[in-house]
């Protein structure tokens, strides 16, 4: 054998060695992680693509999980404070000017449909308050998509068959997604593969733990020259600045998300007042209970 056939075996036989390397660590990483989330709620909460990671260990924005708090906040990328530091998100500033512990739980992405099934791990902090932060931008599609889309909470699809058939043609005619997407940075869908990563690599979730751990620790400032340049020239986009206040303004995905000659929107809306009424009276029937527990033990009774 030559030395050159020689020398394309050997790279052939250590390319095929790494590949199996390769392929045998990550095999073992996802195993591990796989048993560490049957074995612990925790990390498979933390590790869940229902659940954004940040910084406690309940997946939520917040330096650590306290027992117990005054004020809960519920909401979405407003309340989580996309942009901002940690530290200066509301629910962390009321925080810190009211001197009133406040714990951050909002999601980016998240509505009132997503807050209802969080309640009760919100109502364990035994809070006096919960605020659930409805936004109008875009609540009422994230709360569509919820519910029809993710087919979560199916008990809150309408049971009106006009309006049934009403949505079914509206997704015919333009899918609701597809109609965001162009108003707006929003994918129409994401790709198959990490869908599928998504939901079953547990590995996957660890990255995307690791990713955003490492962006909440290294972040600096939002640089203002970046951001308005990656906004210069999208039609979707109308950048707002005097000099004292800046952002970026998205009317025409905020609009869109607003259009109650929709069906999906009005369907949106519907949905998101019932998940808030619900959330109301499951928090006015925990506190009635409690007041009871109290007034029992006093030997009042009710």
């Amino acid at each position: 054998m030559s030395l050159n056939k020689r020398s394309m075996h050997y790279q052939k036989k250590n390319l095929v060695f790494w590949l199996l390397m390769i392929i045998g660590t990550l095999t073992i990483a996802e195993f591990t992680l796989g048993i560490s989330s049957l074995m612990s709620p925790r990390v498979a909460a933390l590790l869940s693509p229902d659940q954004v990671p940040a910084i406690d260990r309940n997946g939520f924005r917040n330096k650590f999980v306290p027992d117990t708090v005054s004020i809960v906040a519920l909401g979405d990328s407003q309340t989580y404070g996309v942009g901002v530091s940690r530290d200066q998100a509301w629910p962390q500033r009321l925080d810190t000017l009211s001197n009133v512990p406040t714990y951050n739980m909002g999601v980016p992405g998240w509505g009132p449909t997503q807050s209802l099934v969080i309640l009760g791990q919100a109502m364990a902090l035994r809070p006096k308050l919960i605020i659930e932060a409805f936004y109008a931008g875009n609540d009422l599609f994230d709360s569509y998509q919820h519910v029809y889309k993710a087919k979560q909470l199916s008990d809150l699809k309408t049971s009106d068959e006009r309006v049934a058939k009403a949505l079914t043609d509206a997704e015919n005619i333009e899918p609701l997604d597809k109609k965001i997407s162009k108003v707006s940075d929003t994918p129409a869908g994401r790709t198959f593969l990490r869908d599928f990563l998504s939901e079953h690599s547990k590995l996957y979730g660890l990255l995307r733990v690791v990713n955003v751990v490492v962006n909440e620790h290294m972040k600096h400032e939002p640089d203002w020259a970046s951001i308005k340049q990656g906004a210069t020239g999208k039609a979707y986009y109308q950048i707002f600045d005097n000099g004292n206040l800046r952002t970026i303004l998205t009317p025409d995905y905020r609009l869109t998300a607003l259009e109650l000659n929709d069906p999906r929107m009005r369907e949106g809306q519907r949905i998101s007042l019932e998940a808030i009424q619900l959330m109301q009276k499951t928090g006015s029937s925990c506190e009635r209970r409690v007041h009871r527990l109290i007034d029992t033990d006093k030997g009042v009774g009710l």
